[in-house]
């Protein structure tokens, strides 16, 4: 491992170890963890939801009640330097209660998905074709490339919380991918 490699192994394991204290104080009512777990992790938690629920409010109310459970129902928690993970399951079960209580899945309107995911570096143009890439890819497809793309999951913290198989990810990864590369021909 060169010098680069292991200083940015040191920052993430460090990440994940503040990440841990913070949750484990959070659980033991340390309002202040609560709030810095909530900088650190909202905007993941938020695109997650926003890409399973289609909606916003409905994100909006899953972003507020993954910390309130955080805060509430998480005594149990055994820090292991998976904070991210633990938060990003809390927020799946979440969704998938919500979605199961609700039985809609229905399509996420453009104009509630693509402010989520433009950046400001970004021409009209680019911002354009991103959005009609975007819109040619099915709710799966759009769920995976955006918890790759802007949040930074893992292929397989990918299938771990969206309770898929690593090929399946990889497959729905590659395809969204081929399609979004089809538009800019």
């Amino acid at each position: 491992m060169d010098y680069v490699s292991s200083v940015k192994h040191t920052e993430f394991e460090n990440r994940a170890k503040d990440a841990d204290d913070l949750l484990l104080r959070a659980t033991q009512g340390d309002r202040g963890a609560l709030e810095e777990l909530y900088r650190m992790f909202s905007p993941q938690v938020y695109a997650f939801a926003l890409a399973t629920l289609k909606n916003v409010e409905d994100a909006k109310d899953v972003l507020q009640d993954c910390f309130v459970s955080l805060c509430c129902n998480s005594e149990n928690y055994q820090p292991q330097g998976k904070a991210k993970s633990y938060i990003m399951t809390v927020t799946n079960n979440l969704c998938l209660m919500l979605l199961r209580k609700r039985k809609r899945n229905a399509d996420l309107p453009e104009e509630d998905w693509m402010p989520q995911i433009e950046r400001e570096e970004l021409t009209p143009y680019e911002k354009a074709l991103l959005r009609e890439c975007l819109s040619s890819l099915d709710d799966l497809e759009r769920q995976v490339i955006v918890l790759h793309v802007v949040s930074g999951y893992k292929y397989r913290e990918i299938a771990a919380l969206l309770h898929l198989p690593l090929s399946t990810v990889l497959s729905k990864y590659f395809r969204a991918q081929k399609k979004m590369q089809e538009k800019f021909k």
